[in-house]
């Protein structure tokens, strides 16, 4: 019987096919100036496997926009800035494909895609975030 010993290779692999590269993590911005929902929501989009960026208002939000890509924008309907389409409407100027998810108490009236009632699952979270990106309605 013979017996072949097993050396490391150096340099590239020689045989076999390369990994697949991994999907592409969806980034989110989430603006909330709720310290506390903040938190809550960062830490679960990234158990989820998203890439997330909080800030605290519309003001950081825009200045993130000018350096980083987004796929989608989480923000409050009525901030106390600016509401969320309006700071949708400043982000799409340097991020024109990002999608909206807007974050409002129930009673809202309807008529705007992509709202996301309080209090909400992670469930709901997720499921108007891969709406969003995918332009499907809920």
């Amino acid at each position: 019987m013979r017996t072949e010993s097993i050396r490391p290779v150096h340099g590239p692999a020689s045989a076999g096919p390369s990994p697949a590269a991994p999907p592409e993590r969806r980034r989110v911005l989430f603006v909330s100036s709720d310290d506390d929902l903040r938190a809550v929501v960062s830490r679960v989009l990234q158990r989820e496997g998203y890439d997330v960026t909080a800030v605290a208002h519309s003001g950081h939000a825009l200045l993130r926009c000018r350096t980083q890509r987004f796929d989608v924008l989480v923000a409050e309907l009525s901030g106390p800035e600016l509401s969320g389409p309006a700071l949708l409407e400043r982000v799409k100027r340097d991020l024109p494909g990002v999608a909206p998810v807007y974050l409002c108490n129930p009673g809202t009236p309807e008529g705007l895609e992509h709202l996301l009632v309080r209090p909400f699952t992670r469930d709901d979270l997720i499921e108007r975030i891969e709406c969003a990106t995918a332009g499907v309605t809920v």
